[in-house]
Formats: C-alpha cells, structure tokens, sequence
C-alpha cells in the first residue's frame, strides 16, 4: 500500500509541476502578447517567422534605399531645374548680343553678364547635397570641377578633378538596382562642353564677332536640349522609385500581419486556456492534500 501511495504521490508531483509550467508559459505569452516566446513553443511557426522578418528587414533597407535616392534626385532634379532656368536666360542673352545693331559698350555689358551666367554655372556642377558632390560621379567628397583664372579673377579654363562618369547605384528591392546620379560628364562635358561655350561666348561678344555668337547659340541649344533630357529621365525614376516605394510598403503591411498570426497571441483564449490550468492545478492540489491524509492513516 506504501509503496502504492509513494507513486501516487511520485506521479502527482510530476503533473503538479508539469502544471504549473504550463501555467508559467500561459502568463508568459500573457505578459509578451506572443505566441511563440522560444523555439520549443512551436518549431514549425518559428521557420515561417525567422523567414518573415527577414523579409521585413530587407523590404526595410530597401525602403530606407528608396528614401536616399529619392531625396538625392529630387535634388538633382531642382539643380537641372535651376539649369534649365539658367541656360534659357543665357539663350536669351546670346540671342540679344548677336543683333548687329549693338555697340562693343553693350556687347561688353552682355559680355559681363555672361561671365556671371559662367559663375553660376560652375556653381551648380559642384552643388553638393548632404556634403556630398552630386555631379562628381562616384568621386563625392572632392569638388569635381576646378577653375584656371586670369590676373583680374575671370574664369579662362574649367577641368575635372576626377571621374566624372562614374554612376551610382541603389538597390531598390530584390534583384533591381537604379542609377541614382546624373554624371557630370554626361551634363557638362561632352559632347560639348558648356563651360566652354559660355568663355567662347564671353570672348565673342568682347570681341564684337557675331559669327561665333551665332555658334554660341545653337551650342547652348544643344545643351539645353541635353538638359531637358536628363530632367525627364529624372522624373521617370522618381516616378519608378515612388512605385517601388508604394510595392514595399503594400509588402510589408502583408508580412506585418503573416508574422502577427504567427507569433501572436490571442489574448481572450490565453486568458481561458491559463484559467482552465489554474483550475486543474487548483483540482490537483486538493487530490494531493487527500492522499497525504490517506497516508497517515496507513501509518497509524
């Protein structure tokens, strides 16, 4: 009979204590509102929610890639903006001084005009945006362009100070990459150069040579069509990091709510699963007390 009672007691003791574990991981997943709280709670759902969150964390630096290069050609787009808007004042001007009905004194005004327009411009190819050099190609942290002058300060020669063709790219989800800059190369170097052309034009109407003033102009034409350009393809990719933008986010909002139906608990049935483990515990305990009176009788 005593040895009975001992494993009764043996095996009651072990389903006390299994008890009151499950009780632990009930209040756990009440305390965490997760479900799964360590691998053991369930192997399978820990698989699928190791895979979700990684494809959550990569949607998320693509997204933060998106952002960067957002911000970087929207920049750009307001440069190519301002050049546009530069160029068309320039074309103007040249237009004007190529009137035979100027005086070298006004052609000379114009001339001082244009070398400002010169300023400008030198201006915008070494704009940087967050410190960075956006026209220097891969080469950011050193200004692209570096000017010769005279003795009395004006621009006679402009060079590069590196590659300026380098392209830039960001990956911008899975398997797909866009170039993010607008090389310096592609908008002020070639096939014409437009610092070029504003010293020419300068020199042209200093020199009251309405020939080379009309080369000018079909010069600046060209760039600014090269311009007009590049301001579309722009906006294109804007536009196509605007979509993969809205993809990711539709995305994650998906794998957002596949992670919640797995890790996450149902608060209303934990609540009644741990009240039904605590009820059984409850149940256990007064067993366990009626054998210990069992017990002694026997000894007696």
């Amino acid at each position: 009979m005593r040895t009975t009672s001992s494993m009764m007691v043996s095996t009651l003791l072990n389903n006390l204590d299994n008890l009151k574990k499950r009780i632990g991981r009930h209040q756990t997943k009440l305390a965490t509102a997760k479900r799964i709280n360590r691998p053991s709670d369930d192997p399978s759902g820990i698989s699928g929610s190791l895979h979700l969150n990684s494809v959550l964390k990569g949607n998320e630096q693509y997204l933060r890639n998106i952002q960067d290069a957002t911000e970087r050609l929207s920049f750009t787009e307001n440069r190519l903006g301002s050049l546009n808007s530069l160029l068309t004042d320039l074309r103007a001007l040249t237009v004007q001084g190529a009137s035979e009905t100027l005086s070298i004194d006004e052609r000379e005004a114009l001339a001082l005009q244009a070398n400002q327009y010169l300023e400008q411009l030198l201006s915008e190819a070494n704009a940087r945006f967050k410190g960075s050099y956006i026209f220097g190609g891969t080469q950011t942290r050193t200004a692209p362009y570096v000017v010769t002058r005279d003795e009395t300060g004006e621009v006679v020669s402009v060079n590069r100070s590196g590659n300026t063709s380098g392209e830039i790219y960001r990956e911008i989800d899975e398997g797909e990459t866009l170039q993010i800059n607008v090389t310096g190369e592609g908008l002020f170097e070639g096939p014409i150069s437009a610092f070029q052309v504003l010293i020419d034009l300068r020199q042209a109407l200093r020199d009251d040579d309405t020939g080379a003033i009309g080369d000018s102009l079909d010069k600046i034409d060209q760039i600014l069509e090269r311009v007009t350009e590049l301001r579309s393809e722009v906006g294109a990719k804007l536009n196509r990091l605007q979509m993969a933008k809205n993809r990711l986010e539709d995305d994650n909002l998906l794998v957002g709510r596949a992670i919640s139906d797995v890790e996450d608990v149902d608060i209303a049935e934990a609540i009644i699963d741990l009240q039904k483990e605590q009820t059984v515990y409850q149940a256990a305990l007064v067993v366990a007390s009626q054998i210990d009176r069992l017990n002694l009788i026997d000894l007696l």
